[in-house]
């Protein structure tokens, strides 16, 4: 699109008819060139793929749409595979539609190279009422656990598809949401500081994703 076309004409600068990796985003990349008129032909027919063993996955409640674009886009950089947006008790700001975030993720892999676009959905009901799925492991924040998230290992993943990270939001969780969470799912420090839930998105993500590498 118009968006796209700017971003390796402008932004990247390019000229002639550069050699270009095209991708809608399911883990399958071609090689291609584009024409001096900016139309999209095919180098050859071969198709390079990047396939993953665990899915890394987030729950968000919803935030300030400033610092939840902010998130969706560090996250879609990083490799998220899917973000899932659901209510909690203490969120002010939910997340009404994600087609302005579908964008910002489509922007943000363009920039990152990532052939892979996030799912983003939003979850029907709250975190009480949250249907889980038994082959993913679920880890959630606490500033109050003595074990960092370094205490996840690669060896607590291979039992798994997909790995998951419930994320606050700016007002935390409510006593029965954490009561919930505490009976329920691994809970991991991330920080010895107190961190923004954007930023806990993005520490978490990271070192999933590098643990993943390792497997």
């Amino acid at each position: 699109d118009a968006e796209n076309l700017h971003h390796i004409r402008r932004v990247l600068r390019t000229t002639g008819e550069p050699t270009i990796n095209v991708s809608q985003g399911n883990g399958q990349v071609l090689t291609c060139t584009l024409s001096i008129h900016d139309l999209i032909e095919k180098v050859s027919d071969e198709v390079y793929s990047f396939p993953r063993s665990i899915r890394v996955s987030l729950i968000q409640p919803g935030i300030k749409r400033k610092n939840l674009e902010f998130l969706v886009q560090k996250v879609t950089e990083i490799g998220v595979d899917s973000l899932s947006f659901i209510a909690s008790s203490y969120q002010n700001f939910p997340v009404e539609s994600t087609d302005k975030l579908l964008k910002i993720a489509e922007n943000a892999c363009v920039q990152s190279k990532n052939p892979w676009l996030p799912d983003l959905q939003k979850i029907k009901g709250d975190l009480l009422s949250f249907s889980y799925k038994p082959d993913t492991l679920y880890i959630w924040g606490d500033p109050d656990e003595e074990f960092g998230i370094e205490k996840i290992s690669s060896a607590d993943l291979q039992s798994f598809s997909e790995v998951c990270f419930i994320n606050g939001c700016e007002g935390g969780w409510s006593p029965a949401e954490v009561e919930f969470l505490k009976n329920r799912f691994r809970s991991v420090r991330l920080s010895d500081n107190v961190l923004r839930t954007e930023t806990a998105a993005v520490v978490a993500v990271s070192y999933l994703k590098n643990l993943i590498r390792d497997l």
